[in-house]
């Protein structure tokens, strides 16, 4: 081989890995500034992210199953990798959910104006001397605070469903560190515990999503 062949090997060995870093280092900055409409929808970039995340963590869990040899393949794995898209499914259905209730105006101008309703309502009870109007004020209080307390449940809410989203997010990284490092069919126990984990918090996503619309649909009435 000649100097030249050479010298032309290594600049395509150098410029192959430069160019295979800047891919990697640059798909999150692309990921990250997507439009809202290419984002599936998400607004918010942090939810988005974290979907982008899952859905890498099920694609290379697949992969890496795939690629396995045959003897090293087991009914379980297969079944981790049906359970993954289903667990990918419910954090993508929830940073719906809770970006749609994020970008919803109403619900933002109601968590200012309704804390001052009460506080207005209420020096007026303190400076009003006709029962009758003392009993409408009263009233129009207590559906102010049944408000206010729909809207704390639901800001509440939303936090606890971001935190099982990054829960599950762990849980994911698990089993794919898991999966990388396993050597034989005995870390399949590891995988059962792991996904039985991730079964109970997608189960607790599934729940969030419902309570949202239930604190939705109260707090409308």
């Amino acid at each position: 081989m000649t100097p030249f062949e050479i010298g032309l090997l290594i600049a395509i060995f150098i410029f192959g890995n430069v160019t295979g870093v800047v891919a990697t280092l640059s798909l999150p900055w692309l990921s990250f500034n997507k439009q809202p409409a290419e984002r599936e929808g998400i607004v918010n970039k942090t939810l988005f992210t974290h979907v982008e995340r899952a859905l890498t963590y099920q694609a290379q869990i697949g992969q890496a199953v795939d690629s396995r040899p045959e003897n090293r393949k087991n009914d379980h794995l297969q079944a981790v990798t049906q359970q993954i898209k289903q667990w990918t499914t419910a954090i993508r259905e929830l940073a719906q959910r809770i970006d749609r209730f994020e970008q919803d105006k109403l619900i933002h101008e109601d968590l200012t104006t309704v804390p001052q309703a009460i506080e207005q309502l209420q020096n007026k009870l303190i400076a009003e001397v006709s029962d009758t109007t003392r009993l409408k004020l009263e009233q129009a209080l207590v559906s102010r605070q049944e408000q206010l307390a729909f809207l704390t449940q639901l800001q509440e809410t939303m936090e606890q469903a971001k935190i099982e989203i990054d829960r599950t997010l762990a849980a994911l990284g698990t089993i794919y560190s898991q999966l990388l490092i396993g050597q034989s069919a005995n870390h399949a126990a590891d995988y059962a515990k792991v996904a039985s984990r991730v079964d109970e918090q997608v189960r607790q996503l599934r729940e969030y999503l419902e309570a949202l619309q239930e604190v939705r649909l109260s707090s409308s009435r």
